[in-house]
């Protein structure tokens, strides 16, 4: 991904009604274009509304290098996870 870093920053830090950091896991599905572009998105793991608000405020902003088949840009799926105030954030 390209962009990653930028797009963490975005999201930023969910917090809940008493202001606490939310810690949480979301899973998704991301179909990406011969651009690197993402088209749409499922998510595997929906999570809390919070962190998944942040999420999919963020999601079609994503840039991945383009995927090949035969040489030629394709469409394809990629799983990712986004970890809020846990390990790999």
């Amino acid at each position: 991904m390209l962009n990653r870093d930028r797009i963490y920053k975005a999201m930023g830090s969910p917090v809940d009604d008493k202001g606490q950091k939310i810690k949480g896991k979301i899973l998704v599905k991301l179909l990406v274009d011969g651009t690197g572009h993402v088209i749409r998105h499922q998510y595997l793991q929906p999570g809390d509304a919070k962190l998944r608000d942040a999420v999919e405020a963020n999601v079609h902003d994503l840039l991945f290098k383009p995927g090949l088949e035969d040489g030629k840009p394709s469409e394809w799926w990629v799983i990712m996870p986004f970890n809020f105030g846990m390990p790999g954030c």
